[in-house]
């Protein structure tokens, strides 16, 4: 009996082990949620796939990828991202390691950068990490992000009535509030008596399109009593 438990707790331990070292096999540098950029500068970040020499023994191990920001990804010319991104990659013993550096940064590509690595097996295993990235300008404390969402030719948005479509209205900084208002400058809120619903880090849902609702809306971002504002 004795021996059966001492076996079963030390499956346990494996268990948790192999639970807490699977969730710790991609790390992402600086180890942050988020993270807050100033317009023009540079942003640089690392990821690094441990335990390759393990690895190894058992699957191929892919090359590690990068995820981007929408505007980056669905308009690689005018971000001019071939002139401003460069990518490195390194593997020794025991990782591989990529790093990409993103010159003269805008407000536009705020957004997520995540890494993947993928273990190549009969079924892949995938090992993901991310942080989102703002970029800040203070004249530009909120902007619309990715153009070809909700069917938008410029900043003209396009819904079927009674649909739900979205309006990637977002903030550079994570203490900006970002409103939305009409022609008349009244607030949509509060979102409990609006039709308008924000996600954050994505925008606002117009949950359901009517006509009525037809004409020029403001993007509105404040922080510390400073207002700057982009219509759509």
């Amino acid at each position: 009996m004795f021996a059966c438990n001492f076996v079963k707790s030390m499956q346990l331990v494996f268990f948790f082990y192999f639970v807490r070292s699977y969730a710790q096999r991609i790390r992402l540098l600086p180890d942050v949620a988020e993270q807050v950029i100033d317009a023009g500068s540079n942003i640089t970040l690392i990821c690094i796939f441990e335990d390759l020499k393990f690895y190894s023994k058992i699957s191929a191990v892919a090359p590690l990828s990068w995820q981007l920001p929408d505007y980056i990804v669905k308009y690689p010319e005018e971000s001019f991202v071939a002139n401003r991104l460069v990518k490195t990659f390194d593997t020794n013993e025991t990782h591989k390691i990529s790093s990409p550096t993103l010159a003269q940064v805008t407000t536009k590509d705020t957004g997520y950068f995540g890494c993947t690595g993928r273990l190549l097996r009969v079924y892949d295993e995938t090992f993901e990490t991310k942080q989102y990235v703002y970029v800040y300008r203070n004249d530009s404390l909120a902007f619309i992000g990715d153009p070809s969402q909700g069917g938008i030719k410029g900043y003209r948005f396009t819904f079927r009535q009674e649909n739900s479509g979205l309006v990637p209205c977002k903030s550079t900084h994570p203490n900006v509030t970002v409103t939305i208002k009409d022609n008349n400058s009244q607030d949509l809120l509060p979102e409990s008596q609006s039709n308008w619903q924000r996600e954050p880090k994505r925008g606002w849902i117009l949950k359901l399109a009517m006509v009525g609702e037809t004409g020029p809306y403001k993007c509105v971002g404040t922080v510390n009593n400073k207002t700057t504002y982009t219509y759509f």
